[in-house]
């Protein structure tokens, strides 16, 4: 069911950023925003983000999420995630799965998830959300192009507006021809 793999995948998403800022310290050393390259993106992540795949279990297929994550300087963390859809999945409803991902992230940290803005982002269906949790802002972005669902999160002690807005807007897509 395409709510399951929205949560279980933009879930892990948020648990695994969230984390990352639990730390917080006050001196920031100077940020390099470096370009990283997949299949069908390119972001900027300000330093080199680790990459780690998870398997999931969808109606018989095995889905792959690539997660990659950034924390710097234990005061703000970066996580750019995708994963593809089989296409025996049904995302012909893209606000519903986008809805979906913005609730399953909020949920799986029992964050307080602030209203969504949906709107379209380089030509595809997005949503932006924030989801506060104790003293934890995670601003979020997913957008779904064809059968790939991407999710960007920023995740600060406080506003993350301007990391968020940077970091958003460093994405650009190429058509995905590898999806399922």
């Amino acid at each position: 069911m395409t709510s399951v793999l929205v949560v279980a995948v933009v879930g892990m998403l948020a648990l695994d950023g969230g984390w990352l800022v639990a730390h917080h310290h006050t001196t920031a050393a100077p940020v390099v925003w470096r370009p990283l390259r997949g299949p069908g993106f390119s972001v900027e992540f300000p330093g080199r983000p680790t990459h780690q795949t998870r398997p999931l279990a969808i109606r018989g297929s095995t889905v792959v999420a690539h997660l990659y994550t950034l924390d710097v300087d234990g005061s703000r963390s970066y996580g750019l995630l995708y994963a593809d859809y089989p296409t025996t999945v049904d995302v012909s409803d893209a606000h519903s799965v986008l809805a979906r991902a913005a609730e399953g992230s909020a949920n799986s940290v029992q964050g307080n998830l602030s209203p969504t803005t949906f709107r379209t982002v380089l030509g595809q269906p997005a949503v932006d959300y924030v989801i506060r949790v104790k003293n934890l802002e995670i601003r979020g972005r997913s957008i779904l192009q064809d059968h790939r669902l991407y999710s960007l999160l920023v995740g600060t002690p406080n506003a993350a507006g301007a990391d968020f807005g940077r970091f958003t807007a460093s994405l650009r897509l190429t058509p995905v021809s590898s999806a399922p």
